[in-house]
């Protein structure tokens, strides 16, 4: 069966500092192209306002038709070169219909933006290994949600979370996909998950890309936000991995059940803390009730 879903309920965001105030921008993004890393000689300019519009490569996550509709219109304008796209395969348990899905939605966005990525999202390497056999031409790769509660094989144990990972990678290779991990963030910064000893610079090395959890830090606060993008940087510069993953950023309003979903200014907030740190590399899940914030996020950062 097919299971969809981020983090549990979050508690509430505490108020963000005036987003617009103190962007630093690293002039220019590097690797060329807005990917991961910082510049060659590790300087940064101190302008401000907002970023260059190019500065971010965002994976839009897509949960149902609707969202694919909504970014085929509402969103459009502001989807730029070097967007990708992670659509969700559906929770019903029939791979008919998810194929099906994912085909329709796959071909829109491949009309529309016929150079972005797109990846099919779902959970469980039994899913993973019934759909990858039937991805059309259209689909780059597929994401393997991986959380406590949406996995049968889901462990904490790091050893048997590399094996899990590593088996979704050789699955989606024999298919001719990228394989993409989308991990809970959890064990950053949960003392009682230390014993695990989780690094996701190893892990980043068994798929050729990780999207990581790390909503529910934005919502805590955007110095949080940093502290474990930080240790995932620290990670991967251990581990010897160049690419950068990318870190999320849910983005709901106050009326929205959205877990751990901020509004726009506390999102551009911790775009903020990604930018200082050198990482290009965004995605955003989001929700029909909060797309004025998406869009005003969108504009915040510099894609008006």
């Amino acid at each position: 069966m097919i299971f969809v879903a981020v983090a549990a309920v979050a508690a509430a965001v505490s108020t963000a500092p005036d987003p617009r105030s103190g962007w630093s921008i690293s002039d220019p993004p590097w690797p060329p192209g807005g990917g991961g890393g910082v510049p060659p000689n590790g300087t940064t300019n101190n302008t401000t306002g907002p970023p260059p519009a190019n500065f971010f490569n965002i994976t839009f996550a897509a949960t149902d038709g609707q969202e694919v509709q909504t970014l085929l219109t509402n969103v459009s304008p502001y989807i730029l070169p070097g967007d990708s796209f992670d659509v969700l395969a559906g929770n019903d348990g029939n791979i008919t219909s998810s194929v099906r899905n994912v085909d329709r939605g796959s071909s829109d966005l491949h009309a529309a933006f016929p150079d972005a990525k797109i990846f099919v999202h779902t959970s469980g390497i039994l899913s993973y290994s019934e759909l990858a056999p039937h991805m059309d031409a259209n689909i780059t790769g597929m994401s393997y949600d991986y959380e406590p509660g949406y996995e049968p094989e889901f462990t904490f144990n790091f050893s048997k979370t590399v094996d899990n990972f590593a088996n979704v990678s050789r699955i989606a290779h024999e298919y001719g996909l990228e394989s993409v991990g989308y991990p809970t963030g959890i064990p950053l910064l949960s003392a009682y998950l230390d014993t695990y000893d989780w690094d996701y610079g190893k892990l980043g090395r068994t798929v050729d890309q990780l999207f990581i959890q790390t909503q529910l830090f934005c919502q805590l606060s955007p110095t949080d936000y940093a502290r474990v993008v930080s240790v995932v940087l620290d990670q991967y510069a251990a581990a010897g991995v160049f690419a950068r993953p990318y870190f999320q950023i849910s983005i709901g309003n106050a009326t929205t059940d959205l877990p751990h979903g901020v509004t726009a200014p506390t999102a551009y907030a911790c775009a903020q803390q990604l930018e200082s740190l050198g990482v290009h590399t965004l995605y955003l899940w989001w929700d029909e009730g909060g797309l004025p914030d998406l869009l005003q996020f969108l504009s915040d950062i510099g894609r008006d």
